[in-house]
């Protein structure tokens, strides 16, 4: 495209003009690729070569790629001659294996006498779905101090994947690194999870600013608010609230308590106070979302008892309007509401909330008289674990009322230690809840989206206000004798050190390790028939804080179903029975090109809340959009009513329920067979988004 434009020296005459012109290659290189593979696949890529020449032309094709090999005796690069007649075009078509997970690139180039054409793609290569993980978290002295931790022989695993992780930082933020990670990528989006990610980008802004992705710049953030809150805005109930994932007439008191809290905090870090887009979006949507809060107080303050989710949901509420608008007047009115209520007779978590509101240190506010009683009562009922000095609480809420609040009891801790932090800086409880909230992690982050945002937040505001001593110290890490790497920490710092430790490294001898060239004999360091040790050694003064990570898959990539509160089937339907064949290896055989009907079955014995169902695609299969014209579809796959969202995408097909009420309820879409090879197909997985151990998959194949 060409464009030019003319003006006069006073602008007031101008012109505009513009052309197009197509230009061709002689010769070209077309390919298709799959949009992603998973670890173990086998597939064909095709390359087409097309002559727009008036003659025939001989051609050399060459073919590279990284991640992955051919199918000719494991190589990673190919080429052949061939003829291409006039104006005529050759498809060529080449095995390839995914040996490896990471990203696989393909290099294509052609060439043709004086002619010639090039092209260079890469996709996904997922890895196993058997993949398996532990993290062990710890921490070593002031001063000098040493660790030895055995690792365990594990037998046949997939080779080049995983390894043994060391993270080390001087100060315990960093251990938030798996929480803030899981939050940051959390792969669903609704009203609450919307939240949740900019909640804990706003408040660990700090942290986040030292880990790599989209979440690394002030910019990043400010585009990360300006997107999130827009959407707010277009999922926005009638009434002013907000419910799961938007366009409802009534909304959910708690998320629209949620989503006010995490608007709250982005005033108060400054962002959108100033003119633009951002505060354009708020200035509509924020007037009508203040007056659904209130409506809350309206309604209770007349009230003298309130049932326990009744109450927490009134506590939120004043919560998420001192947010917004820290003021003595929404203090007092919480202050009121106490009073009302009395102490013993409202939850633990919602103590919580108002303690943050009638204690916390606000310039020109008064601290409220009750903040103290609450504090007190909180402390007086800490349950103690005598083993390792945590602390937690006994929450409790019948199911409709948990459901409605997301309630779990971690989140529980997490609100009353932000509370306490805020209201009572010197309660001796406080080290126990922090002790107690850390140890409730698994694989080194909270169960859901609610406790790791609310857990991450009290923890970063304890660790803001009490880690005070400078480290000055060196680290060393040796796998039996032999040295692997050292870390040194000087001063403050949010940043940590990580070693990488592959797996020949840590089993030189195992069949199943690949040996790096470039590592000599030295890595094979002990006798085989012993377990690897690890050792760490810390010289210096300053606490140190560790995670050690171990990643492996076993090498059997087939997973049986399981059943934990859901049990899930899936079929496959192409319509002709030629089209579809599953022999007795359970193998399933689809015709390239043909459209197939993807059945999931979810029995549920109980009512399940917030329920996520994901289906991963074998790589050979792509999702059909039915409501395209031309996709070739039918409304066989329309959306049932118990569904309240639904996602296609390259490697799964997603939907989501708000309540999934007992029965047998059914999934259904479209994909077709695009690619011609031998593909992993994952389990298909149904849980409750915050109750994950409630969950359950069928068979991979």
């Amino acid at each position: 495209r060409i464009w030019a434009v003319a003006a006069s020296e006073d602008l007031k005459m101008y012109g505009i003009g513009e052309s197009a012109l197509t230009v061709k290659l002689p010769v070209l290189v077309r390919t298709t690729l799959p949009r992603f593979l998973n670890y173990g696949d086998t597939c064909q890529i095709s390359v087409f070569v097309q002559n727009l020449t008036e003659s025939e032309i001989n051609i050399r094709l060459g073919v590279r790629a990284m991640n992955v090999d051919f199918g000719y005796g494991h190589t990673k690069s190919v080429g052949l001659a061939a003829e291409i007649p006039k104006e005529g075009r050759r498809m060529f078509t080449f095995d390839v294996n995914a040996t490896k997970v990471g990203t696989a690139t393909f290099q294509f180039i052609c060439a043709a006498g004086g002619y010639g054409d090039a092209t260079q793609l890469s996709i996904p290569i997922l890895p196993p779905v058997t993949t398996e993980s532990f993290v062990v978290y710890g921490e070593m002295g002031e001063k000098e101090d040493a660790l030895s931790q055995p690792i365990r022989k594990i037998p046949e695993i997939v080779p080049g994947y995983g390894g043994l992780q060391v993270l080390a930082f001087s100060s315990v933020l960093q251990s938030l690194t798996d929480a803030v990670n899981y939050v940051t990528t959390y792969p669903y989006e609704c009203n609450e999870q919307l939240s949740t990610k900019l909640l804990v980008a706003v408040n660990l802004q700090e942290i986040l600013m030292k880990f790599p992705g989209n979440y690394t710049k002030k910019s990043h953030l400010e585009k990360m608010i300006k997107k999130t809150t827009k959407q707010f805005k277009e999922r926005q109930c009638k009434d002013g609230g907000f419910d799961m994932w938007g366009g409802g007439q009534q909304a959910d008191e708690y998320v629209t308590a949620y989503v006010a809290i995490t608007v709250g905090a982005c005033l108060e870090k400054g962002y959108s106070v100033t003119g633009g887009g951002i505060a354009k979006i708020f200035g509509d949507w924020m007037a009508k979302l203040e007056k659904r809060l209130e409506q809350i107080h309206t309604r209770s303050k007349d009230k003298q008892h309130f049932a326990s989710g009744e109450a927490s949901i009134a506590a939120v509420s004043y919560y998420a309007r001192f947010a917004l608008k820290p003021t003595q007047e929404v203090r007092d009115q919480a202050g009121d509401f106490v009073n009302r209520n009395a102490i013993h007779n409202l939850p633990i978590e919602a103590l919580g909330w108002l303690l943050s509101v009638l204690g916390s240190d606000k310039k020109g506010l008064t601290r409220h008289t009750y903040a103290d009683e609450i504090a007190h009562y909180l402390e007086m009922h800490l349950s103690i674990e005598e083993s390792t000095g945590a602390g937690f609480f006994y929450s409790y809420y019948p199911e409709i009322e948990r459901n409605m609040l997301l309630h779990s009891p971690v989140r529980t801790d997490a609100v009353v230690l932000e509370g306490l932090i805020s209201g009572k800086k010197d309660s001796e409880i406080i080290p126990k809840l922090v002790r107690g909230l850390l140890d409730h992690r698994k694989e080194g982050r909270w169960e859901n989206t609610q406790e790791n945002a609310w857990a991450s937040i009290a923890i970063y505001r304890y660790f803001s206000v009490f880690e005070k001593d400078e480290p000055n110290f060196q680290s060393r890490i040796w796998i039996n004798e032999l040295l692997c790497g050292k870390m040194e920490f000087k001063g403050f710092s949010f940043a940590s050190k990580s070693l990488q430790i592959g797996m020949p490294v840590i089993f030189p001898d195992s069949k199943n390790s690949e040996q790096n060239p470039e590592q000599n004999s030295e890595s094979k360091n002990s006798d085989s028939e012993i377990d690897p040790k690890l050792t760490i050694l810390k010289q210096g003064p300053g606490r140190m804080y560790y995670r050690l990570a171990m990643s492996y898959a076993p090498d059997s990539l087939s997973i049986a179903s399981q059943s934990y509160g859901f049990r899930v089937k899936r079929s496959y339907d192409c319509g002709e029975p030629y089209e579809l064949k599953v022999d007795k290896e359970g193998t399933v055989h689809f015709v390239l090109g043909k459209l197939v009907k993807v059945k999931i079955e979810i029995e549920v014995t109980h009512t399940r809340y917030h329920v996520a169902i994901v289906d991963r695609l074998p790589a050979g299969l792509e999702c059909e959009n039915s409501a395209f014209k031309n996709s070739g579809g039918s409304d066989t796959d329309s959306m049932p009513s118990w569904i309240s969202h639904r996602n296609l995408r390259d490697d799964r097909a997603e939907c989501f329920a708000v309540q999934l009420e007992r029965g047998t309820h059914f999934f259904v879409y479209m994909a077709r067979a695009t690619i011609a090879g031998d593909f992993v197909i994952p389990p298909c997985k149904a849980e409750e988004m915050y109750r994950p151990e409630i969950y359950g998959q069928c068979e991979s194949a």
